[in-house]
């Protein structure tokens, strides 16, 4: 019986911990969009006890989620508690040219619910893209998913639904 790991087992067992505890970076992602971190660093709000203020957030819950804003690389945090947009984190400006913070406040709470019975998809061959349907996401956001309908699915949905998909 092998009682230590090999550099490589060991490399693999972080990795699948990162995934496995991949859902909160979503969290923290959407929450700095809401937040609107980016625009207050961005605008020269940059020391987090400002960031404090300019946000009403507690100081030191505050500092947690930059903390790991900072190990998912959206922002810099030295330890002066001085902030700096990386350019992932620039992508997080609501004025940036491919802006993706709209898309991380709608897509952080709806996460939850998407994914929540992958397990009862998985077993009984449920359709995913109808089971995001069913949860209330749009046929638009299901298409960006890469679902697909059919014209008889199309001919149920609001005229709203169906020009987006066409036009």
């Amino acid at each position: 019986m092998q009682t230590l790991a090999t550099a490589e087992q060991r490399a693999a067992a972080h990795q699948l911990l990162e995934l496995i505890g991949g859902s909160w970076a979503t969290q923290a992602i959407g929450v700095a969009a809401r937040l609107g971190l980016a625009d207050h660093v961005a605008s020269g709000v940059m020391q987090v006890v400002n960031l404090v203020k300019v946000c009403d957030c507690d100081a030191d819950a505050l500092h947690r989620l930059l903390r790991g804003l900072a190990a998912l690389g959206v922002l810099g945090l030295d330890g002066h508690g001085q902030c700096r947009l990386t350019t992932t984190g620039d992508l997080l400006r609501r004025d940036a040219a491919l802006g993706l913070s709209s898309h991380a406040q709608w897509w952080s709470p709806q996460a939850w619910g998407g994914w929540s019975d992958l397990m009862g998809s998985v077993r009984t061959a449920t359709d995913f893209h109808s089971l995001l349907l069913a949860a209330g996401f749009s046929v638009r956001h299901v298409l960006l998913a890469g679902g697909s309908f059919s014209v008889i699915e199309a001919r149920i949905l609001p005229a709203g639904e169906v020009k987006a998909i066409t036009g």
